[in-house]
């Protein structure tokens, strides 16, 4: 079977202390080779801005939200990435409010 010679991954992670955060690591540590980088982002810490519905992204581009600055890191992360793995916590069978946020602002994509 075929993974990859060289992966990139990318982790956006709510929290290093629960489940599915060492989950994550775990199938990493199955998949990863020596010189692969692993680029990890957590929210709300890299990400605390809520998305406010302006549409400016989607009439003039990404580079246009009001929380570009905070974004721009992740999306790069997300460009380069081979793999992307969410991690989130469930409430009440969905998903955080901090992952919903960074979802919201992938809505121009």
């Amino acid at each position: 079977m075929y993974i990859c010679l060289y992966l990139d991954a990318l982790v956006l992670s709510i929290l290093q202390t629960k489940c599915a955060y060492h989950i994550a690591r775990s199938l990493l540590k199955k998949l990863r080779k020596p010189d692969d980088a692993i680029c990890e982002f957590f929210l709300p810490r890299d990400m605390p801005k809520f998305c406010c519905g302006c549409f400016s992204c989607i009439r003039n581009g990404i580079e246009a939200c009001p929380h570009s600055n905070k974004m721009q890191p992740i999306l790069n992360g997300m460009y380069e990435a081979d793999l992307m793995i969410f991690t989130t916590p469930v409430y009440v069978m969905r998903t955080s409010g901090s992952m919903k946020a960074f979802l919201d602002h992938c809505f121009a994509l």
